[in-house]
């Protein structure tokens, strides 16, 4: 404030008449004057109170001395002296020229000792006398920025730095109201032109301390918003780099033919370069997800605590029950980020492990294989239950990274019953293309973060819909997304290679009748092997034949059934996330490859050195897990029965004749009557006379006979049930029964 000060006195002095001054001083103390006046100006207030003090004493009329005394006491914070010695030199009729710097000087005063009323009248006075006086704008913008009108505090402000632009108390206290409507780089301008002015610094650092705090918590949204930010571009980036990766490459394997030259080799050049950017956009989506952990930390800390911090600011009446939503879903969402980091991946070890001394022969197959593809054998091998094959490589993340974990194959025991020996090594010569393209290298990484994104969502999702609020939530949903289809689309792709390195080692045609065979015999396993078996171990029987059983069942199913059901999963158009493309076009894109080894048409089963024991172990596998799924739902096998090889055999035709028969009966189909009697024979065979499983089959020949007008045969078969069942209730069988015969009697 000395600067101010100095200029509206000059300016004071500056707007004095030409006539002489109306309160002269004796030249003795007119030196006493101008010596306080120079203790104001430099900045000595105190120095200055006491030589106008000794000036008023020699002349206490004089309102010069006064008036310079008012402003020497507001500086050294006497407001209410200050004050006096203003009225006294007003009393004394200080002259116009000094009156508005007076009634200013005053109003501040005023305002200090908290009277804003009175200082509002003394600076419209100062201001109705001089309306572009620097000092009462000053002043009024004060009294109005005490008032909490920022707005017209701001437009005084303005013109009192018009009026005298070198005013670096008014650009500081302009800084202040523009740092209050939160103008951080105005209320900058306005501090940088106060300290071009001569501000002292301790001034500077307090007009700049609220912009301060202002970007201090700024930042608890902008980082969060700008995390925000790169999630969003990374997501958008693996969808628009997996998308356009797909798009061109399965449109260029979409143009090979059969005939191509670029079908003799493993891969082109243009493939090469597409299987480097699918593994840049691959380990791009991997590292990010990892190193974006701490951004959604960030991130669902600050959407809770953020909006609880919302509502104890804005709200007068705060809901204790939605703050503790609030911070459910901050810390839980956090909780449940960090604990899924921590997933336990164990390693698949399920299925039958052979060794070579076991199975020479098809360790031999093996091994001929991984020479024809041109890499190294497998390490392991386990026969499973089902159909499917598939290979890994285990070991640590970092040794399979490198290429040093153990290669293990999983072959699907069911499979080669329907192959020849070299449609299976077309098969396996499938399998080992994914370790030559070094695609089983990347998978134990790419699995880790989808079971940890689906771990984290479902986590999440537990807290309740509350957690829609969180972004987290939506960026990881869309994040999987992204990843699931990047993933997807490159594993189709390496699908398509693995198909072309079978192809030309064994014969596209070869290839393409296994993997219809592969497919036809998992769809008959998802059928029946666990109906057949859950079945006949419920009711304490065996099934140590269930292979067979399943050959059996294969055998008498409508082949235009079969066929419909084979067209259809050869043909069905994969989801957005399928990791193979159709079957359908796989077999295509291969047809007519001629390969390098020589047809081989013996059965694949002969490459066991005892298949029939071989089928047995992995049927009391599948026994075993059917007891312990029955256990657990509190359902354990009944008391054991005696059943022959061949009764099995027969009770698997029976149940696939009556499935048949229901499909066929859905569309009306008439030949859906005489499955449902064939049906009924070989379950009679299979199981006697009285058995309750005969039941659901009786029920269905009753209804078949009743639509077929065979009144007596219908009765026999529902009165059949109801007496198995008076053994066995079942009171919905029953009441299913009771009605056909109510039927019959009602339309005899």
């Amino acid at each position: 404030m000395p600067l101010i000060l100095a200029l509206l006195l000059a300016q004071a002095a500056t707007q004095a008449p030409a006539k002489p001054e109306p309160f002269p001083y004796p030249p003795e103390l007119e030196k006493l004057s101008e010596e306080g006046y120079r203790g104001l100006t430099a900045g000595e207030p105190a120095h200055a109170e006491a030589t106008l003090r000794k000036l008023i004493d020699l002349a206490p009329e004089n309102p010069r001395a006064w008036r310079l005394l008012g402003f020497a006491l507001l500086r050294q914070e006497k407001p209410h002296e200050a004050i006096s010695a203003f009225d006294k030199a007003e009393a004394l009729h200080v002259d116009a020229a000094r009156l508005p710097s007076l009634l200013s000087g005053r109003a501040e005063a005023r305002l200090r000792t908290q009277n804003p009323g009175r200082a509002r009248m003394d600076v419209d006075q100062a201001l109705a006398l001089d309306r572009g006086d620097a000092y009462a704008q000053l002043v009024s913008g004060m009294i109005y920025a005490v008032a909490g009108n920022l707005v017209d505090a701001r437009r005084a402000l303005e013109r009192s730095i018009r009026a005298q632009p070198q005013n670096p108390d008014a650009h500081l206290l302009l800084a202040q109201i523009l740092s209050a409507q939160e103008r951080v780089e105005d209320s900058r301008n306005e501090i940088a032109l106060a300290r071009a002015q001569g501000a002292s610094p301790a001034t500077l650092q307090s007009a700049d301390e609220h912009n301060r705090s202002l970007e201090r918590f700024s930042l608890v949204w902008k980082i969060p918003l700008a995390l925000v930010a790169a999630l969003a571009l990374a997501v958008l980036f693996l969808f628009a780099a997996g998308g356009a990766l797909s798009t061109f490459e399965m449109r260029s394997l979409r143009e090979l033919k059969s005939s191509d030259a670029s079908l003799q080799g493993e891969a082109t050049a243009g493939e090469n370069l597409v299987h480097r950017l699918y593994l840049c956009a691959l380990w791009f989506g991997t590292i990010f997800f990892y190193l974006s952990v701490p951004a959604m930390v960030v991130i669902s800390l600050a959407t809770g605590l953020g909006l609880i911090y919302l509502m104890f600011t804005q709200m007068s009446q705060i809901p204790i029950k939605l703050v503790l939503i609030l911070l459910v879903l901050a810390i839980g969402g956090t909780w449940a980020i960090v604990r899924s980091l921590f997933l336990r991946m164990g390693e698949r070890e399920d299925g039958l492990r052979v060794s070579e001394a076991e199975e020479p022969q098809l360790f031999a197959a093996l091994r001929e294989v991984s020479q024809v593809t041109g890499t190294r054998m497998v390490d392991r091998v386990y026969l499973e239950m089902g159909a499917m094959a598939a290979v890994r490589e285990s070991g640590g993340a970092l040794r399979v990274l490198a290429g040093r974990g153990q290669r293990v194959l999983h072959l699907g025991f069911w499979t080669l019953f329907g192959l020849d020996k070299s449609e299976v090594k077309a098969i396996l010569a499938h399998e080992y293309g994914h370790f030559s393209h070094g695609e089983t290298r990347l998978t134990p990484v790419i699995g880790r973060i989808q079971a940890t994104l689906f771990l984290m969502l479902a986590r999440m999702a537990s807290l309740g819909r509350w957690v829609w609020i969180n972004p987290v939530y939506w960026y990881l949903r869309f994040y999987m997304q992204a990843f699931l289809a990047t993933t997807a689309s490159h594993s189709r792709r390496k699908e398509l290679l693995a198909d072309r390195a079978a192809a030309l080692a064994y014969g596209g045609d070869a290839f393409g009748r296994a993997l219809r065979s592969v497919i036809e015999a998992d769809m008959l396993f998802d059928r029946y092997a666990g109906l057949l078996a859950g079945t006949l171990r419920r009711s304490g029987r065996p099934c140590d034949e269930l292979y067979r059983a399943m050959a059996a069942a294969r055998a008498v199913e409508p082949p235009r059934l079969h066929e419909a059901r084979v067209r259809q999963a050869l043909e069905s158009e994969p989801g957005r996330f399928d990791s193979h493309p159709p079957p359908a076009d796989r077999i295509a894109r291969v047809a007519g490859v001629v390969g390098q080894r020589q047809h081989d048409a013996a059965p694949a089963i002969s490459l066991f050195t005892d298949a029939q024991a071989t089928a047995h172990t992995l049927a009391e596998q599948i026994r075993s897990n059917v007891d312990t799924n029955l256990a657990a739902q509190a359902t354990p096998p009944g008391k054991p029965v005696e059943m022959a090889p061949e009764a099995q055999l027969w009770f698997a035709e029976g149940v696939a004749l009556h499935a048949a028969a229901i499909e066929l009966a859905e569309g009306n189909d008439p030949e859906s009557d005489s499955l449902f009697i064939k049906a009924m024979d070989r379950l009679r065979a299979a199981l006697g006379d009285s058995d309750p499983l005969l039941v659901p089959a009786l029920s269905s020949l009753a209804k078949a006979h009743e639509r077929g007008g065979r009144a007596a045969d219908a009765r026999a078969a529902a009165q059949r049930g109801l007496a198995i069942l008076a053994a066995h209730p079942d009171p919905g069988t029953q009441n299913e029964l009771q009605a056909v015969l109510a039927r019959l009697d009602k339309a005899a």
